[in-house]
């Protein structure tokens, strides 16, 4: 179970493609004519920086979410990225109504 969750997130770079798709999205969202308290929002929420290093080991986004993880994090991680990105979403379409 570990491998299979190491290969297809990690090792075959679907966890980079998830960061990737984050980043595309938030910056197609904060690419819109809002205000800056809105495009803070959405940094915030979509933010996918790599972590700081500990004890001098670098780390990646994508390891430090699903890398050594059990199967059930690794879901509610991905599931924790659809809360963040529909309400995202809401936001900007509010805004955009108003």
């Amino acid at each position: 179970m570990i491998t299979i969750r190491y290969e297809i997130l990690i090792a075959n770079g679907k966890g980079r493609l998830i960061k990737k798709s984050l980043d595309n999205f938030r910056m197609n969202l904060i690419g819109l004519n809002l205000d800056d308290s809105l495009r803070l929002i959405i940094c915030k929420q979509l933010n996918t920086s790599d972590p700081i290093p500990i004890e001098g080991q670098p780390n990646t986004w994508e390891s430090m979410n699903f890398e050594q993880m059990p199967v059930i994090s690794v879901i509610a991680t991905l599931t924790s990225i659809q809360v963040k990105v529909l309400p995202s979403e809401f936001v900007v379409m509010h805004y955009m109504i108003k």
